[in-house]
């Protein structure tokens, strides 16, 4: 998954993990750059649709309230979802170490342009961690989600046209994926409370624009669908993802 900053890539990793953690399967979700403390403040206000702004603020309803306390307590008792990380001193050997222990059902990397890897300056060293990352997902035949950065011509796209050279720092991250979105959104999908996940590279398929909702008080980031008409929303599936073909099966790295 690739974006510039603030677009809301922390988020949609946090939706994956939890929409595959309440289906019944184990997550491992590494953090690079924000605090454990954050991930799981997100984390408690999607398990209990409690509009995050209040929830940040201090100013739940007393009904949102209690919804809150029961989302704790009921993940308290959970157990299939781990979290580590929350710091910039992660290295990119660490995270097949804990995929190798856990043997987790899918693992997350939100920001995995942060973590270490091999090599003297910062383009070998983000070059060795997503050839890493490809090959524990391979070794341990593990499906890993990772976040990455657009560069700034990546950014600067007219309504978020982009491609794998799009990706910062290094053509690895293109290479050694098998599925590639983007998140776009522009000025007028934020007042609407919308994003669009757009396909740059697919591998051995295709795939369209995916509108979603991207509403913070409803807590809302259901597909824009056929359910959305009265509301004047219609699902865009312009654009179509590069495909290549590879014979290799077992894990994915998707990012």
């Amino acid at each position: 998954m690739a974006a510039r900053t603030g677009v809301g890539k922390t988020w949609a990793m946090l939706l994956i993990a939890h929409s595959a953690w309440k289906s019944g399967y184990s997550v491992l979700f590494v953090t690079t750059e924000m605090s454990q403390r954050n991930v799981t403040t997100r984390l408690i206000a999607i398990e209990a649709a409690i509009p995050y702004g209040d929830f940040r603020s201090g100013k739940l309803s007393v009904f949102d309230e209690e919804k809150m306390r029961k989302a704790t307590d009921a993940m308290k008792e959970s157990t299939g979802f781990v979290l580590v990380g929350g710091d910039f001193d992660f290295k990119a050997s660490s995270v097949g170490a804990y995929i190798s222990e856990m043997k987790p059902d899918l693992a997350i990397v939100d920001g995995a342009y942060l973590l270490r890897g091999e090599g003297k300056g910062r383009f070998d060293q983000a070059a060795s961690v997503f050839d890493e990352l490809k090959r524990v997902a391979k070794q341990t035949k593990t499906p890993i989600v990772v976040t990455t950065q657009l560069n700034r011509e990546g950014a600067k796209a007219k309504k978020g046209a982009v491609g794998t050279d799009s990706l910062a720092l290094t053509d690895a991250a293109g290479w050694n994926s098998d599925v590639i979105y983007s998140l776009y959104q522009d000025d007028d999908m934020k007042e609407d409370s919308r994003l669009t996940l757009k396909p740059i590279k697919i591998r051995e398929s295709w795939s369209g624009d995916i509108e979603c909702h991207w509403d913070f008080n409803k807590m809302d980031f259901s597909e824009v669908g056929e359910g959305d008409s009265d509301d004047g929303f219609e699902v865009f599936t312009g654009g179509a993802a590069e495909s290549e073909e590879d014979e290799d099966v077992g894990g994915e790295v998707l990012f």
